[in-house]
């Protein structure tokens, strides 16, 4: 036997309903809500706009094969059930006997495919990535918008949110050696008067971390979670220099159109001198110096850069190079 019991409402539109189902559905364009909506506890009720307030809904549960059909001026009020069984009551919400709980774990891999992703993604592209069912993953995708780890575009498509990218960026701070360059970083911007920025290889490539600004101001775009390029940037020919080639070569032909034998040069400068520099190629105006800080076993862990408007600090003697060799070699 089984027990319902009402846990929320919505009221939506009728196209809301054929993107909760997928576009794609057999029977998006008119099929009954009820057949619709067989894979659902929920109720559903409908009434057209130019109805009454007063009218009472139409209600169409699973069993309800007949339905009104989903149509441009109906406005759907869906009332989500939590279904409970006496043998198991904690299906859905999660089982915590031996294996942690099931609804975490769903979560975590809803926002691991939105992390994979190259950009936002529609519901039913997602839902077939992680083979859930768009009705499902929609009601996942509702909660973390709600909690800011998500966001929804005004297209409909769905990318990670602004609470994500700070988990992110705590959690990558805390990995040593990043967390003992990221607590050093402000020390470094006082003793050389140039702000200064932490970045790690993410999902994109060169992404900054952690950003400490001088007294001296900067009109810049750049923030925490900016991407760089690898090919114009110093922090991205850091990487380019000391990365495995498998994770460059796509990037960089992305980015120049050709491969990374045409960089050997620039590669092998920055190897002997231990350090990128950026002569305003990225952003006209900013001069920028940048090294490597590796790991216990010598990988590359993330990259230190200075940042300024005068263009000395790319002087070979300037004091600003030594200053930052010696924090990134601690």
């Amino acid at each position: 036997m089984r027990l319902y019991q009402i846990s929320g409402f919505r009221v939506i539109r009728a196209q809301e309903v054929k993107r909760l189902i997928g576009e794609d559905h057999p029977k998006a364009k008119g099929g009954a809500v009820g057949i619709l909506f067989d894979h659902l506890d929920v109720a559903v009720g409908a009434r057209t706009a130019d109805q009454d307030s007063s009218v009472k809904p139409r209600w169409a549960g699973p069993q309800d094969c007949n339905a009104h059909e989903i149509l441009p001026c109906h406005i759907y009020v869906i009332i989500y059930v939590m279904r409970k069984s006496r043998e198991n009551d904690m299906s859905e919400q999660g089982n915590t006997r031996g294996r942690g709980v099931q609804s975490v774990e769903v979560s975590v891999t809803v926002l691991a495919a939105l992390a994979r992703a190259r950009g936002p993604v529609s519901l039913s592209d997602l839902s077939n990535a992680i083979d859930m069912a768009p009705a499902k993953t929609h009601r996942y995708l509702a909660s973390f918008v709600d909690a800011g780890m998500v966001t929804q575009r005004a297209s409909g498509t769905y990318d990670l949110g602004p609470l994500a990218a700070e988990i992110g960026v705590a959690a990558i701070a805390r990995v040593e050696p990043v967390n003992r360059a990221a607590d050093a970083l402000a020390e470094l911007v006082e003793d050389t008067g140039f702000s200064a920025t932490l970045s790690v290889w993410g999902s994109y490539g060169p992404t900054v971390i952690r950003w400490e600004k001088s007294a001296t101001p900067l009109v810049t775009t750049l923030g925490l979670g900016a991407v760089l390029p690898a090919t114009r940037s110093a922090t991205g020919r850091v990487f380019l220099t000391y990365l495995p080639d498998r994770l460059l070569k796509d990037m960089v032909r992305a980015e120049t159109g050709s491969d990374l034998e045409a960089l050997r040069d620039v590669r092998d400068d920055i190897r002997a001198y231990g350090v990128a520099i950026a002569d305003a190629e990225f952003i006209p105006g900013l001069y920028a110096l940048a090294a490597p800080i590796t790991d216990a076993q010598g990988a590359l862990a993330t990259v230190a850069t200075l940042v300024g408007t005068n263009r000395e600090i790319l002087s070979p003697d300037h004091a600003a190079r030594r200053m930052l060799l010696s924090f990134c070699a601690r």
